[in-house]
């Protein structure tokens, strides 16, 4: 066997190294094409905020408590938000306030994690998907500036940056995609199974074993330090959450999602209240009056005048753990705030 000639080899090593700048080449295109038809639409957003799991785990509670109720009665308080609610509730001592003026009477949390109405909406579609869900009084917890969207997902930091940016758009925004195709293969499952095939949700879902407790997430401290302060707010400016601009773009399309969601639950419910959450005085301060404005109108026209009450003032800095979420004691306010709501 003769070895290859210096010339072959030559030859050899041009091809490879053409296939490569050929290869990246159509790669780098590629992500340019993605990020130029999908940077900032509609259609991506729409994707961050797509959290399946946390859509099963909010139908799996429901689940559980339709198990337990056994179709007696509806719920006396269902409560529908993201994290700040979820982890601004005592959920026993709501309970405890609950029964003391109705033997037996039960508060459910659908709460889950994210901050957008059209991601709220979407984690509501599992359980408004039975007819059976219903309720005395539905509190939906809301913050303004859930309306500008939430866009937490993009490139990678650091060297990688501006690649991140422009030629290596798509493979380093890929999870998004993942959450679409994800979010896409379980509604395709449920449209088959539930609807063509008729299957228990329970079989899909199955039920949680204790729907009504939760702990709410440990914070390593009653106050974030400034540091993590800093981080949030550098963040939520990054999204455009403090730029009247970012409103006017996609509150619309937020402030729709919202409609709908508050017409199903109107449906389903003797009395729904929205309620503006507790936030820090810096960030109500700095809210575009834009936001409030645009949640204002979407509540009464889904729900007329007086729907919606105004809690984002109710703690005092000192009880919130960050700009949104409470510690103990604002817990504590809050879920005593919430009772007389509900005995209203």
């Amino acid at each position: 066997m003769t070895a290859a000639a210096p010339s072959t080899l030559a030859a050899r090593a041009r091809d490879v190294a053409l296939f490569a700048a050929l290869a990246l080449a159509l790669l780098v295109g590629l992500n340019l094409f993605l990020r130029a038809a999908l940077e900032g639409s509609a259609l991506y957003e729409g994707a961050q905020g797509k959290l399946t799991l946390t859509r099963a785990e909010l139908t799996r509670r429901w689940e559980g408590a339709r198990a337990a109720l056994g179709g007696a009665a509806p719920l006396d308080l269902l409560l529908v938000g993201l994290s700040s609610l979820r982890d601004g509730v005592d959920a026993p001592a709501l309970t405890a306030a609950l029964q003391a003026r109705r033997p037996g009477a039960r508060a459910l949390s659908l709460t889950g994690s994210g901050g957008s109405l059209e991601g709220l909406a979407y984690f509501m579609g599992g359980p408004l998907r039975d007819a059976a869900l219903r309720a005395r009084v539905v509190v939906v917890g809301v913050h303004p500036l859930w309306l500008a969207g939430w866009t937490p997902l993009r490139g990678e930091e650091g060297g990688a940056r501006a690649l991140g940016r422009g030629a290596l758009w798509g493979l380093t925004h890929r999870l998004a995609f993942s959450q679409a195709w994800r979010a896409l293969t379980d509604a395709g499952r449920e449209a088959w199974l539930l609807g063509a095939l008729g299957a228990p949700r329970a079989a899909l879902y199955p039920p949680a074993a204790d729907p009504w407790s939760y702990a709410p997430v440990a914070r390593p401290a009653a106050v974030a330090s400034e540091a993590l302060l800093a981080r949030q707010w550098a963040e939520w400016a990054r999204m455009g959450r403090l730029d009247p601009a970012r409103y006017a773009e996609v509150g619309a399309g937020q402030a729709a999602a919202l409609r709908g969601l508050l017409g199903e639950l109107r449906g389903r419910a003797g009395r729904v209240w929205v309620v503006l959450m507790p936030e820090r005085a810096r960030l109500r301060d700095a809210l575009p009056p834009a936001a409030r404005q645009l949640l204002s109108d979407a509540v009464e026209r889904a729900l007329g005048a007086g729907a919606l009450l105004d809690a984002a003032a109710l703690a005092p800095d000192e009880e919130l753990y960050d700009y949104v979420h409470l510690n103990a004691a604002g817990r504590a306010r809050l879920t005593a705030w919430l009772s007389a709501l509900a005995g209203r």
